[in-house]
């Protein structure tokens, strides 16, 4: 090992996450938020990985990986000079992952063009819609129609903005509703962006898939 160089044991639950803390130590690195976890283009092809970007949330053990690269997201860098946008499967989900409730802060566009902030939650049922500040799950104060079963999701699918997805509903009416991941001022970097919204579809798709296993 040399002053670029750490070697940290990994253990069982060990994340991309729980290594940020201890490679700031080591090497004074600022903005840890703004770094993402790669891997060697040989595990990427062992994997079969999509990119060679990891989700931080990722258990790491269970991957057999001997190194990984800590690198910078700026908007001129790797990903975003080669085009490359994170495919659903960059995030790895088990059933039990899936299903546990996480929510995220969006832009919702509705049909008629009227732009809310609003909080989009996801569990192994229903997909939530609440006012920011509320815990989606909970909320009912003024929201037309609060959740909608996960089953009743036609398609969905990205647009060309970098936080830009949008989802068609069959119930409680046939309604498509385009969300954006966050404000740029929210995402960060454009990398952030692509990671955030990403994350969203991925959950959405697998949760599908496990309903049609089931």
């Amino acid at each position: 090992p040399n002053e670029n160089h750490s070697v940290i044991p990994i253990k069982d639950g060990t994340t991309g996450k729980d290594l940020l803390p201890m490679l700031k130590k080591k090497h004074r690195l600022p903005m840890l938020d703004e770094y993402i976890l790669k891997v060697t283009e040989a595990d990427k092809l062992r994997l079969d990985l999509p990119s060679e970007i990891i989700d931080l949330e990722t258990n790491l053990k269970p991957l057999g990986l001997q190194e990984v690269t800590l690198a910078r997201t700026t908007e001129d860098g790797d990903a975003v000079s080669k085009n490359v946008r994170p495919l659903p499967s960059t995030f790895m989900y088990n059933d039990v992952k899936a299903a546990m409730y996480k929510e995220w802060t969006v832009i919702k566009t509705n049909k008629y063009g009227k732009r809310q902030h609003r909080m989009l939650g996801v569990d192994s049922h229903k997909v939530y819609n609440s006012k920011v500040g509320e815990r989606a799950m909970i909320s009912r104060t003024n929201i037309k129609v609060a959740e909608r079963p996960i089953s009743s999701i036609t398609w969905l699918r990205f647009l060309p903005g970098p936080c830009d997805f949008q989802i068609q509903y069959s119930q409680p009416d046939e309604e498509t509703i385009d969300y954006s991941a966050a404000t740029a001022y929210e995402c960060g970097t454009l990398v952030s962006m692509l990671m955030l919204r990403t994350e969203i579809v991925a959950k959405i798709k697998y949760i599908q898939e496990m309903h049609k296993r089931k």
